[in-house]
């Protein structure tokens, strides 16, 4: 029978979201061109923050001890810490100190800069582009959401971790998920 579908008959999804395999992540990674680039680039793997979130980050933020970091999330405008790979720490580090005298400084300043004088916050619209040329460089049609959909995917994948801490860690958590969820590291 072939039905109509409303609301006790949603669509299926046609398709699975687009996880970046781990050969093709890699070539793109290697074809970062600066340190700033790699950093955003391992948090959004190992974070599975929307662009977003992630580029609204202040230098405040970020607590490299406790390898977390703390995003306005986008649909309710709260304020999660989320665990990030000591990869994506490093990289971070890296970049902080080429832009060392560059930018300015202070817990509410923006984390990402322009790596181009003079320094201005850095926009989705620039990062979606640089992501989009190191694809290009690598062979790859790997878009900027789909490292949301890598993220998600590497959670799950773990045994280690429920489905309701990937579900929380997202962004897309329930009234019936716990808000003490544990924060863990995934590797990069």
């Amino acid at each position: 029978m072939n039905e109509r579908t409303g609301v006790y008959r949603p669509t299926v999804p046609s398709r699975i979201p687009r996880a970046v395999p781990d050969d093709e992540f890699n070539e793109i990674f290697a074809r970062l061109p600066s340190h700033r680039d790699r950093a955003l680039v391992a948090f959004y793997v190992s974070t599975g923050a929307r662009a977003s979130e992630l580029l609204s980050v202040t230098q405040g933020r970020v607590d490299p001890g406790r390898q977390l970091i703390t995003v306005v999330r986008k649909g309710t405008r709260e304020m999660q810490q989320l665990p990030a790979s000591s990869d994506a720490l490093v990289w971070l580090r890296l970049y902080q100190l080429e832009a060392a005298g560059r930018v300015p400084k202070g817990p509410r300043q923006p984390l990402w800069w322009t790596l181009r004088a003079p320094a201005r916050p850095l926009t989705y619209h620039a990062v979606h582009r640089m992501f989009e040329h190191a694809g290009t460089r690598a062979g790859s049609s790997a878009t900027l959401h789909a490292l949301r959909h890598t993220a998600a995917y590497r959670m799950a994948e773990d045994p280690n971790v429920p489905l309701t801490d990937v579900q929380f860690v997202l962004g897309h958590s329930q009234e019936d998920v716990p808000k003490s969820v544990e924060l863990r590291q995934w590797p990069l």
